[in-house]
């Protein structure tokens, strides 16, 4: 089972309403949208590998989270960006 998906089970097994993007009409927004009544949304690009988080991607996290959205860059296993944010999802 691919990260991604390890990650959307767990979401969703939380409450979360979970979509993964394929195509937005913007390039660069994280690969899944997490939705929760209760809980933040949560907006998470995902890293495996040597696989590396691009400039338009980090412009993208930045733009979410200063509007008081909850964006990050999910790397293997913990948060590799924003560096404020901290932590792991299993």
């Amino acid at each position: 089972m691919n990260l991604q998906t390890k990650i959307i089970k767990k979401l969703e097994s939380n409450g979360y309403i979970v979509l993964k993007t394929i195509r937005l009409n913007k390039s660069g927004y994280p690969d899944i949208f997490a939705f929760h009544k209760k809980l933040d949304d949560l907006f998470i690009e995902v890293k495996e590998g040597k696989d590396t988080l691009k400039p338009l991607q980090k412009k993208r996290i930045d733009e979410l989270n200063k509007i008081g959205k909850k964006a990050f860059c999910y790397h293997t296993n913990k948060i590799i960006y924003p560096k404020d944010l901290h932590g792991n999802l299993f």
